[in-house]
């Protein structure tokens, strides 16, 4: 969502098409993202900017996408925006939860129990050294 590559999104729209994201995973996506999101972004505070999105452009597709595209795959960028935007915006209402932990970690307090309640999750990212860093 930050970087707006041709190939991120090739590839999300693919996922979306071929409906490689179950419904029961999808609050662990958002999740996810929320969590990548504030970790590597300048502009927490912000919010998401699906208008990144829009920047992806014809010259981009030909530079750096078909080139590693079989000359059959029929990728059309208008419907690929389209699709991949429609379902992040839909993909990215948050809870009162995830609402918090954004405003926790833009007073520089990462708690990530306010977003994730899986202890296997939380063991894995309780000492994440960017987050860490980031809220220092």
């Amino acid at each position: 969502m930050t970087r707006a590559a041709a190939r991120d999104l090739y590839d999300v729209h693919n996922m979306i098409k071929n409906n490689l994201i179950k419904d029961e995973h999808k609050v662990h996506l958002r999740k996810s993202i929320i969590f990548y999101f504030v970790i590597t972004s300048n502009n927490v505070d912000k919010g998401f900017n699906l208008e990144m999105i829009d920047r992806i452009n014809e010259r981009m597709i030909k530079r750096d996408l078909k080139p590693v595209l079989s000359n059959y795959d029929p990728f059309n960028l208008k419907e690929a925006k389209e699709v991949v935007k429609n379902y992040l915006f839909n993909l990215m209402n948050f809870t009162d939860d995830e609402k918090k932990f954004i405003g926790y970690f833009i007073q520089n307090q990462y708690e990530p129990a306010v977003l994730f309640d899986n202890e296997q999750v939380l063991e894995r990212i309780k000492d994440h050294p960017m987050a860490l860093w980031r809220t220092k």
